[in-house]
């Protein structure tokens, strides 16, 4: 079985299928047409995996809309977390260092993250600190010289519990785009100004 995440491998997966007759699982995570610089052969290679894949699977309304008229194996299994997990969390020193209330959030810093409401709030709100945990892949340099932001990077998931014990908030800074499809984000999104 080919497991796949990104419409990018559809010609070798179709491949596989054609010679060993592999089955296709298609977990849409994303509306990859909304990405910055996704051309039109990665949106037409996932027309093509989402139609001829044996399930799909995605992550919200939207997508489910989307796909479902062209493979009715489409499922939605929404975003959740690892509940145990998270139960670990007790009090400990990883975040003494930084000054309280700690506003926090971990995940990848990417185009869909609101830089720009981050740099806004941090400025008007210089007794707060911000802790960003997760990898950058966009530009943060208007928050990266900031007193009260911390940009940590990517830290072992076995540590998340940890650090969210410190947090008094935890944020969700997502832009209001189509890239998200998440209908709920947009009630909680831009709210701290």
């Amino acid at each position: 079985m080919s497991i796949v995440h990104n419409p990018f491998w559809t010609p070798l997966v179709l491949k596989m299928r054609e010679e060993h007759q592999w089955k296709i699982f298609y977990d849409c995570l994303d509306d990859w047409e909304n990405f910055q610089g996704i051309g039109k052969t990665i949106v037409e290679a996932e027309a093509q995996l989402a139609e001829r894949a044996d399930l799909v699977t995605v992550t919200a309304e939207l997508l489910y809309k989307k796909w479902h008229p062209t493979n009715h194996t489409c499922t939605i299994i929404r975003n959740a977390c690892d509940y145990e997990h998270f139960l670990k969390a007790s009090p400990n020193t990883l975040l003494s260092h930084i000054r309280h209330p700690i506003l926090g959030f971990f995940g990848g810093i990417a185009d869909w993250i609101d830089i720009e409401l981050i740099r806004r709030v941090a400025t008007q709100q210089k007794d707060w600190s911000f802790v960003l945990l997760g990898g950058i892949f966009t530009d943060v340099s208007s928050i990266k010289g900031l007193p009260n932001v911390h940009l940590l990077g990517n830290q072992p998931y076995s540590m998340m519990p940890d650090y969210l014990f410190n947090f008094e908030v935890c944020l969700i800074p997502s832009k209001k785009i189509r890239l998200l499809n998440l209908s709920t984000l947009s009630s909680y999104t831009n709210t701290l100004v």
